[in-house]
């Protein structure tokens, strides 16, 4: 079920990122919660309610740069530049 989910996220980004857009997941504000948390592990429920949508052209390349409000970006030369937790 998980995967169909994801499939279907992803074919909305893709059509809706030729020109750039918002995304609506759920109607929940952004939020991460722990559940639960001990030593060795923890488990946490992660809520996501937009997503931003931007085509960037760089030379000859076109991109679809996301955004999330409340996360910032890997920072890594090179990499593509993602939604991430700190």
């Amino acid at each position: 079920m998980k995967s169909i989910r994801l499939y279907f996220l992803l074919m909305l980004l893709s059509f809706s990122s030729m020109f750039g857009s918002e995304i609506s997941v759920s109607e929940l504000e952004n939020q991460i919660r722990v559940t639960q948390n001990s030593l060795d592990k923890f488990h946490f429920v992660n809520h996501l309610s937009k997503i931003q949508t931007k085509k960037i052209k760089h030379q000859d390349l076109s991109f679809i740069q996301l955004h999330v409000d409340g996360y910032s970006k890997n920072a890594n030369n090179g990499d593509a530049q993602l939604p991430v937790v700190q």
